[in-house]
């Protein structure tokens, strides 16, 4: 591959938090400018109730998406479209 890479791949993320009956998610974060750091920091905060001491558990779902931004560049415009694919 010749020249700079752009990569314009952009992923987007949930998590879902499932506590017995109990579904919380987090809002969608997506790579496309927090990635400086090499993490994502979702500011949600979740507060679980009526948690017996004995059974707590709790399963965390890590969900991805991919999506593409195309770059078109028409004399002194550019257009900036995000496709997206599962």
């Amino acid at each position: 591959m010749r020249g700079p890479y752009l990569d314009t791949s952009i992923h987007h993320f949930v998590v879902l938090i499932r506590h017995g009956c109990n579904v919380l998610f987090t809002q969608m974060l997506s790579t496309h400018r927090a990635m400086v750091r090499s993490s994502l920091d979702f500011p949600d905060t979740f507060e679980i109730k009526d948690i017996r001491q004995n059974s707590f558990t709790v399963d965390v779902e890590v969900y991805g998406m991919v999506s593409e931004l195309i770059i078109i560049c028409d004399n002194s415009t550019i257009w900036l479209l995000e496709v997206k694919s599962f």
